[in-house]
């Protein structure tokens, strides 16, 4: 079973990477997602052999949705130039979009992130965007799974932490500036989507844990949309220890034979590379029947609009 999971990741990685570079090159998006399902179906499906996959997790019912909603329009939001307009809100206390305020926003090619502020809610959002299809060196280090160090809080996926410590001086520089401001800070959220998930889920376990800035009594929360496995059991364990408020929402549906669907990107690196998941499990419907679209942030978000 160890040796199927293997073959799977790595096809599955010659896969993506195939299609992403030949997207530069004009490979049309049908032809892309034709390519995939071809290499999948040359593998036993991961899923059906992963017994966590199983059934739909129930704590979503003791979560407002207020969070989760606002943490995928920020995941979403991170991959533009400007803030948008928030589409559609379910909690009466939920404030506008125009209430938050870019206070820092930090673009590459290979990681991007914005911080926000909102005075009204005293709440600060550090949201770290996901991969650049275009972008072929951007994935390439996305599949970097070697398992490094992080400062003895287990270990993480190599390339991620790559990603993280490229931008950290930026990241930790600005949120200093927040901090020692005259902003009154309750709540801290990060989040963000596929690649940015994993980041994200390193620079809040760093944020929580090397206290370079003083939060004080601010509570921390950690919601992320299409992670991939970030790291080993000891980080997983010192993560869910820290952050306690760490949501991990997962899109899925259900095949024509009535068969579970994940979000691939949720099931790589697999578990025989010593990689496991963190935070609550949140599994939430995803509108479309296909395993690429529904790894999409906009698929999610349509999914949360549903809940």
């Amino acid at each position: 079973m160890k040796a199927n999971k293997l073959v799977f990741a790595l096809l599955l990685t010659l896969a993506l990477f195939s299609i992403y570079t030949q997207q530069v090159e004009g490979l049309k998006l049908k032809q892309a997602v034709k390519k995939i399902k071809n290499v999948a179906k040359t593998v036993k499906s991961l899923v059906n052999s992963d017994k966590e996959m199983e059934i739909v997790n129930r704590r979503l019912k003791t979560i407002c949705p207020r969070d989760i909603e606002w943490a995928g329009f920020f995941s979403q939001d991170v991959y533009h130039n400007k803030i948008s307009q928030v589409p559609i809100v379910k909690c009466s206390s939920l404030p506008n979009a125009k209430d938050y305020k870019v206070v820092k926003f930090h673009r590459s090619s290979q990681t991007s992130f914005k911080i926000y502020y909102n005075a009204l809610t005293r709440t600060v959002v550090i949201s770290f965007r996901g991969v650049e299809p275009k972008n072929v060196k951007n994935w390439a280090d996305s599949f970097n799974f070697k398992l490094t160090d992080f400062n003895g809080n287990g270990k993480v996926h190599r390339g991620f932490l790559q990603h993280y410590k490229k931008l950290k001086e930026t990241l930790v520089a600005a949120l200093k500036k927040v901090f020692s401001s005259e902003n009154q800070v309750d709540t801290v959220m990060f989040t963000g989507h596929s690649k940015g998930a994993a980041v994200t889920s390193i620079a809040a376990l760093d944020f929580v844990s090397s206290k370079y800035v003083d939060y004080k009594n601010a509570k921390i929360k950690l919601i992320t949309f299409g992670q991939p496995r970030t790291g080993d059991a000891k980080f997983v364990s010192t993560i869910n220890a820290a952050i306690p408020e760490f949501a991990r929402v997962v899109d899925f549906y259900k095949s024509k034979k009535n068969k579970v669907r994940y979000d691939l990107v949720a099931l790589v690196p697999p578990r025989a590379m010593k990689f496991s998941h963190a935070g609550v499990d949140i599994r939430i419907k995803c509108q479309k029947k296909n395993r690429v679209k529904c790894h999409e942030i906009k698929q999610y978000n349509k999914s949360i609009q549903m809940l």
